[in-house]
């Protein structure tokens, strides 16, 4: 379903995405980081292009895009309805370098609960996929089950390991990626900072 307007968090913007996105999307899906942990990707742009004009028309799919302050878009996601106040954030796909994975997060839960009235968030991370498992564990979720070769990616059958997130340890959750989300914004401030520095002085 098409999103209208944008959400935004300390220096990161979600918004609606269209298929003016296809190529940026592609190029998310085949970075070497994604390929073999988010399903397979589209074999080209134009294929990617159908595939957000079927989600954006699909009742209980919603996809998004996430832009960093200052540096326009930097990754994708996703929320799918699974039916009796269950929803799944998924196809999260950032850009090497991005600090915008705890302000993302903290939007997409918070459309989750407090605009989808989702009573339960399920996450699915491949079991290779080590740094987002981690991510993960320390925002504190809990880690309900390891389902093995549930999903063929790329010709291999990768294990799934599912966490969820109850609507009653939101509070909690929300408060930690606060922090997380305060703490990129300030280095993404520096680094701008650095930067612009280095430019000045010629360097």
């Amino acid at each position: 379903m098409r999103f209208e307007g944008a959400l935004d968090a300390f220096g990161v913007r979600v918004r609606a995405a269209g298929e003016d996105d296809a190529d940026f999307m592609y190029y998310l899906r085949t970075l070497p980081s994604a390929l073999g942990r988010i399903g397979d990707p589209p074999p080209d742009v134009e294929a990617q292009r159908r595939w957000i004009a079927r989600i954006t028309a699909h009742p209980d799919e919603w996809c998004f895009i996430i832009e960093e302050e200052g540096s326009g878009p930097v990754g994708t996601f996703s929320v799918t309805g699974l039916g009796g106040g269950v929803w799944e954030p998924g196809r999260w796909i950032l850009a090497p370098g991005s600090l915008a994975a705890p302000g993302s997060s903290l939007l997409a839960y918070s459309y989750a609960f407090e605009r989808l009235g989702a009573e339960n968030l399920r996450m699915c991370v491949t079991a290779d996929n080590l740094p987002v498992i981690s991510y993960h564990r320390r925002l504190g979720e809990r880690e309900t089950r390891i389902e093995r070769k549930a999903r063929c990616i790329q010709g291999e059958w990768k294990d799934l390991v599912w966490f969820e997130l109850p609507r009653e340890e939101w509070p909690r959750v929300r408060d930690v990626l606060r922090q997380y989300a305060e703490a990129a914004e300030r280095m993404r401030r520096q680094l701008r900072s650095a930067a612009s520095d280095s430019l000045g002085s010629g360097g």
